[in-house]
Protein backbone atom coordinates (compact mmCIF):
# COMPACT_ATOMS: atom_id res chain seq x y z
CA UNK A 1 0.00 0.00 0.00
CA UNK A 2 1.40 3.08 -1.10
CA UNK A 3 2.04 6.14 1.90
CA UNK A 4 -0.36 8.15 0.64
CA UNK A 5 -3.36 5.46 0.29
CA UNK A 6 -2.71 4.43 3.66
CA UNK A 7 -2.78 8.00 5.11
CA UNK A 8 -6.15 8.63 3.09
CA UNK A 9 -7.48 5.41 5.09
CA UNK A 10 -6.24 6.78 8.30
CA UNK A 11 -7.72 10.12 7.61
CA UNK A 12 -11.18 8.61 6.46
CA UNK A 13 -11.10 6.81 9.96
CA UNK A 14 -10.33 9.29 12.08
CA UNK A 15 -13.23 11.38 10.45
CA UNK A 16 -15.45 8.87 11.24
CA UNK A 17 -14.48 8.74 14.91
CA UNK A 18 -14.73 12.32 15.30
CA UNK A 19 -18.42 12.34 13.48
CA UNK A 20 -19.80 9.48 15.75
CA UNK A 21 -18.05 11.58 19.04
CA UNK A 22 -20.12 14.56 17.76
CA UNK A 23 -23.33 12.47 17.22
CA UNK A 24 -22.46 10.73 20.66
CA UNK A 25 -21.82 14.42 22.40
CA UNK A 26 -25.02 15.45 20.98
CA UNK A 27 -27.17 12.84 22.12
CA UNK A 28 -25.81 13.32 25.68
CA UNK A 29 -26.30 16.45 25.82
CA UNK A 30 -30.13 16.45 24.14
CA UNK A 31 -30.44 13.68 27.48
CA UNK A 32 -29.26 15.80 29.67
CA UNK A 33 -31.34 18.90 28.32
CA UNK A 34 -33.93 16.48 29.04
CA UNK A 35 -33.45 15.24 32.01
CA UNK A 36 -33.04 18.68 33.26
CA UNK A 37 -36.42 19.91 32.01
CA UNK A 38 -38.47 17.34 33.41
CA UNK A 39 -36.81 17.49 36.25
CA UNK A 40 -37.14 20.81 37.47
CA UNK A 41 -38.68 22.75 34.72
CA UNK A 42 -42.00 21.51 33.02
CA UNK A 43 -43.07 17.80 32.27
CA UNK A 44 -46.09 15.84 30.81
CA UNK A 45 -48.39 12.86 32.25
CA UNK A 46 -50.52 10.62 31.06
CA UNK A 47 -54.18 10.65 33.52
CA UNK A 48 -55.23 7.02 33.25
CA UNK A 49 -57.76 7.21 35.52
CA UNK A 50 -61.22 9.63 36.35
CA UNK A 51 -60.37 10.73 39.94
CA UNK A 52 -60.12 14.44 38.47
CA UNK A 53 -63.55 13.77 36.09
CA UNK A 54 -65.03 16.48 34.55
CA UNK A 55 -62.11 18.56 34.76
CA UNK A 56 -59.88 16.22 33.20
CA UNK A 57 -61.14 12.76 31.59
CA UNK A 58 -59.20 9.43 31.59
CA UNK A 59 -56.92 9.01 28.64
CA UNK A 60 -55.98 12.87 28.85
CA UNK A 61 -52.53 14.34 29.07
CA UNK A 62 -51.71 16.75 31.24
CA UNK A 63 -48.29 19.58 31.11
CA UNK A 64 -47.20 20.43 35.17
CA UNK A 65 -44.98 23.86 35.29
CA UNK A 66 -42.02 23.06 38.32
CA UNK A 67 -40.23 26.30 38.36
CA UNK A 68 -40.86 28.77 39.44
CA UNK A 69 -43.22 27.15 42.41
CA UNK A 70 -40.91 24.45 43.35
CA UNK A 71 -37.20 23.20 43.20
CA UNK A 72 -36.31 19.96 44.42
CA UNK A 73 -32.92 18.15 44.67
CA UNK A 74 -33.52 14.84 44.26
CA UNK A 75 -34.65 11.74 46.59
CA UNK A 76 -31.25 9.72 44.67
CA UNK A 77 -28.07 10.63 42.75
CA UNK A 78 -29.46 10.50 38.89
CA UNK A 79 -30.14 7.44 37.39
CA UNK A 80 -28.76 5.15 40.41
CA UNK A 81 -30.59 3.65 43.85
CA UNK A 82 -28.06 5.88 45.77
CA UNK A 83 -29.95 8.15 48.20
CA UNK A 84 -28.72 11.67 48.47
CA UNK A 85 -28.86 12.79 52.19
CA UNK A 86 -31.52 15.33 53.56
CA UNK A 87 -32.50 16.32 49.91
CA UNK A 88 -33.95 20.17 50.11
CA UNK A 89 -36.94 21.70 48.10
CA UNK A 90 -37.35 25.16 47.66
CA UNK A 91 -40.70 26.56 47.16
CA UNK A 92 -40.43 30.18 45.38
CA UNK A 93 -44.63 30.74 44.87
CA UNK A 94 -46.71 29.34 47.02
CA UNK A 95 -49.11 26.98 45.42
CA UNK A 96 -53.04 28.16 46.61
CA UNK A 97 -56.43 26.40 47.18
CA UNK A 98 -58.07 25.21 44.51
CA UNK A 99 -55.20 25.07 41.66
CA UNK A 100 -54.55 21.35 40.29
CA UNK A 101 -51.02 19.75 41.72
CA UNK A 102 -48.98 17.12 40.52
CA UNK A 103 -46.80 14.95 43.41
CA UNK A 104 -45.49 12.19 44.38
CA UNK A 105 -47.55 9.31 46.25
CA UNK A 106 -46.87 9.86 49.60
CA UNK A 107 -48.26 6.00 50.20
CA UNK A 108 -44.71 4.69 50.43
CA UNK A 109 -42.69 7.28 51.09
CA UNK A 110 -39.51 4.89 51.39
CA UNK A 111 -39.51 3.88 47.93
CA UNK A 112 -37.42 5.00 44.94
CA UNK A 113 -38.98 7.35 42.59
CA UNK A 114 -38.70 5.34 39.35
CA UNK A 115 -40.97 3.19 41.57
CA UNK A 116 -43.52 5.95 42.91
CA UNK A 117 -46.82 6.89 41.41
CA UNK A 118 -47.55 10.11 40.64
CA UNK A 119 -51.00 11.57 41.56
CA UNK A 120 -52.72 14.65 40.32
CA UNK A 121 -55.60 16.51 42.34
CA UNK A 122 -57.02 19.50 43.92
CA UNK A 123 -55.48 21.36 46.58
CA UNK A 124 -58.08 21.83 48.99
CA UNK A 125 -56.29 22.77 52.17
CA UNK A 126 -53.05 24.58 53.48
CA UNK A 127 -50.70 23.99 56.10
CA UNK A 128 -51.82 25.62 59.82
CA UNK A 129 -55.78 24.50 58.12
CA UNK A 130 -57.62 23.08 59.93
CA UNK A 131 -59.51 19.43 59.16
CA UNK A 132 -61.58 16.77 60.62
CA UNK A 133 -60.48 13.72 61.51
CA UNK A 134 -63.85 11.19 61.06
CA UNK A 135 -63.96 7.29 60.91
CA UNK A 136 -60.57 6.78 60.30
CA UNK A 137 -60.93 9.58 56.90
CA UNK A 138 -59.65 13.43 56.39
CA UNK A 139 -62.17 15.88 55.88
CA UNK A 140 -61.50 19.54 54.95
CA UNK A 141 -64.39 22.38 56.05
CA UNK A 142 -66.09 21.81 52.67
CA UNK A 143 -66.87 18.06 53.72
CA UNK A 144 -67.27 17.64 56.68
CA UNK A 145 -69.62 19.67 59.44
CA UNK A 146 -67.86 20.29 62.28
CA UNK A 147 -69.40 19.55 65.86
CA UNK A 148 -70.68 16.71 64.62
CA UNK A 149 -68.14 14.40 66.40
CA UNK A 150 -64.93 13.26 65.32
CA UNK A 151 -61.11 15.05 66.41
CA UNK A 152 -60.23 18.41 64.85
CA UNK A 153 -56.35 18.35 63.82
CA UNK A 154 -54.13 21.22 62.27
CA UNK A 155 -52.60 20.59 59.19
CA UNK A 156 -48.55 20.12 59.81
CA UNK A 157 -46.24 23.18 59.05
CA UNK A 158 -42.07 23.17 59.01
CA UNK A 159 -41.63 24.14 62.82
CA UNK A 160 -44.94 22.88 64.21
CA UNK A 161 -44.64 20.72 67.34
CA UNK A 162 -47.58 18.44 68.91
CA UNK A 163 -47.83 16.92 72.01
CA UNK A 164 -48.71 13.14 71.89
CA UNK A 165 -50.11 10.72 73.53
CA UNK A 166 -50.92 6.96 73.01
CA UNK A 167 -54.27 7.49 71.71
CA UNK A 168 -53.18 10.92 69.40
CA UNK A 169 -49.81 9.01 68.25
CA UNK A 170 -52.12 6.65 66.91
CA UNK A 171 -53.96 9.50 64.65
CA UNK A 172 -50.26 11.12 64.07
CA UNK A 173 -48.30 8.44 63.31
CA UNK A 174 -48.82 8.00 59.57
CA UNK A 175 -48.17 11.89 58.87
CA UNK A 176 -44.96 12.10 61.13
CA UNK A 177 -43.60 8.44 58.94
CA UNK A 178 -43.81 10.85 56.14
CA UNK A 179 -42.37 13.93 57.33
CA UNK A 180 -39.27 11.77 58.82
CA UNK A 181 -39.29 9.24 55.32
CA UNK A 182 -39.13 6.11 57.69
CA UNK A 183 -41.92 3.91 59.03
CA UNK A 184 -42.03 3.17 62.54
CA UNK A 185 -43.23 0.56 64.15
CA UNK A 186 -46.25 -0.04 65.49
CA UNK A 187 -45.32 -0.42 69.21
CA UNK A 188 -43.16 2.95 68.36
CA UNK A 189 -44.00 6.28 70.37
CA UNK A 190 -43.36 9.85 70.81
CA UNK A 191 -44.08 11.97 73.65
CA UNK A 192 -44.18 15.20 70.82
CA UNK A 193 -42.85 15.85 67.72
CA UNK A 194 -41.46 18.97 65.31
CA UNK A 195 -42.53 19.12 61.80
CA UNK A 196 -39.67 19.49 59.17
CA UNK A 197 -42.18 20.02 56.21
CA UNK A 198 -45.45 21.58 54.79
CA UNK A 199 -48.08 19.06 54.47
CA UNK A 200 -51.19 19.61 52.07
CA UNK A 201 -54.66 18.12 51.53
CA UNK A 202 -56.13 17.29 48.20
CA UNK A 203 -59.24 16.24 46.68
CA UNK A 204 -60.15 15.09 43.48
CA UNK A 205 -62.97 16.47 41.09
CA UNK A 206 -64.64 13.18 41.17
CA UNK A 207 -66.97 12.62 44.49
CA UNK A 208 -65.36 8.63 44.37
CA UNK A 209 -62.14 9.61 44.20
CA UNK A 210 -59.42 8.29 46.16
CA UNK A 211 -57.70 11.13 47.78
CA UNK A 212 -56.56 12.60 51.38
CA UNK A 213 -59.41 11.49 52.74
CA UNK A 214 -58.05 8.02 52.16
CA UNK A 215 -54.64 8.22 52.55
CA UNK A 216 -53.79 11.49 54.44
CA UNK A 217 -51.52 14.28 53.97
CA UNK A 218 -49.03 14.98 51.49
CA UNK A 219 -45.65 16.18 52.24
CA UNK A 220 -44.35 19.79 50.26
CA UNK A 221 -41.18 17.80 49.68
CA UNK A 222 -43.39 15.26 47.45
CA UNK A 223 -44.92 17.94 45.56
CA UNK A 224 -43.79 18.47 41.61
CA UNK A 225 -45.63 21.34 40.14
CA UNK A 226 -49.32 22.98 39.11
CA UNK A 227 -50.82 21.76 36.00
CA UNK A 228 -51.42 24.58 33.61
CA UNK A 229 -52.60 22.65 30.40
CA UNK A 230 -54.60 20.03 29.80
CA UNK A 231 -54.00 17.82 26.58
CA UNK A 232 -57.74 16.19 25.45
Amino acid sequence: MRPSHHKQVISKKLSIVKTNLKALRFFLIIIIIGYILKTWVVAVYGVPTASMEPTIRPGSFIVALKLPYVFRIPDYIPFTFIPIQNPQVYEFIRFKKDQIIVFDSPINPTSHPSSRMTFVKRLKALPGDTLLFVDDRYLSKELAVFGSGGVEMIIPFSGMTIELDSTSFRLWKTTIERDMGIELGDEAFLEDYKFKNDFFYFNGDNPISSDSRHWGLVPGKHLRGKVFLILF
